[in-house]
């Protein structure tokens, strides 16, 4: 396991004058560890079952491939999915904040072209984890915690695995966004 020291960071000084430090750290090809710094961060694990903390500001957390540990910390955090999907490659929101917090799924990754927030029906709660009706493409179980993509809503296709959070998030079709 390798423990990540920061590969690039500076600062962007605020309109305010004040200067926001942030850090982007990349991990390798196998399990890597990083933490973030108390400013701004963008943590991307790669491939590899990661374990990556923010820091207290609004963090990007991507854990690329693998089963990773995600944990933003205080702040708006983004998690950001766009690799493969599946239970090899689902990672784990310990402390996603609902309304606080987002969800991102790359566009590319979704086969769809708009970004931007998620249609409220396009989100559906469900105590199964499956989609109840045919536009149903993000569902979430209150239950379990777990996150699921259904290309095809209540069609045939299998769906696949995101994310798990604390079931207890009130995860809600708000949080989730289409970049």
């Amino acid at each position: 396991m390798i423990v990540h020291e920061p590969v690039y960071w500076g600062g962007i000084e605020e309109p305010d004058g004040d200067p926001d430090i942030f850090v982007v750290a990349l991990g390798t090809s196998g399990p890597d560890r990083m933490r973030g710094s108390d400013g701004v961060d963008l943590l991307y694990g790669r491939a590899g079952d990661d374990r990556l903390r923010a820091g207290a500001d609004d963090d990007v957390l991507c854990g690329g491939r693998g089963q990773d540990r995600l944990i933003g910390g205080a702040g708006e955090d983004r998690f950001l999915f766009n690799g493969p999907l599946g239970q090899a490659h689902a990672d784990r929101l310990v402390d996603f904040e609902s309304g606080v917090d987002r969800v991102l799924l790359a566009t590319a990754l979704f086969g769809v072209d708009a970004p931007g927030q998620i249609a409220a029906g396009s989100f559906a709660l469900s105590s199964r984890g499956q989609a109840a009706e045919a536009d149903d493409r993000i569902i979430f179980n209150p239950v379990t915690g777990r996150l699921f993509f259904d290309p095809d809503g209540s069609g045939a296709a299998e769906r696949q695995l995101i994310a798990v959070l604390d079931p207890d998030s009130g995860l809600s079709a708000a949080d989730v966004w289409l970049i």
